[in-house]
């Protein structure tokens, strides 16, 4: 991941820090990025919307794996936990 993906997940983190009315799930900050929330948009230089599609789907594909069902974090943290106090 580069300097301008971090800051991008950084970003769409710093969002999600905002109160929500549930726990966050990996697929919320995929959402953020995917959507072009203006504050993650904003850490991508955008060049336009074609630029910043091709960032952030570059970005996905990175994240994708890890953070899938089946992967490693996404086992963690990719769904809500029935009786989970936030879930």
């Amino acid at each position: 991941m580069d300097n301008t993906e971090e800051s991008m997940v950084s970003a769409a983190l710093r969002v999600l820090d905002d109160p929500l009315d549930r726990a966050p799930i990996l697929p919320d900050p995929f959402k953020l990025i995917r959507d072009g929330h203006p504050r993650v948009r904003g850490m991508a230089y955008d060049g336009g919307d074609a630029t910043y599609r091709r960032i952030s789907q570059k970005l996905e594909a990175s994240l994708a794996r890890p953070c899938s069902e089946d992967g490693t974090v996404g086992l963690a943290y990719g769904r809500r936990r029935i009786g989970h106090p936030a879930g």
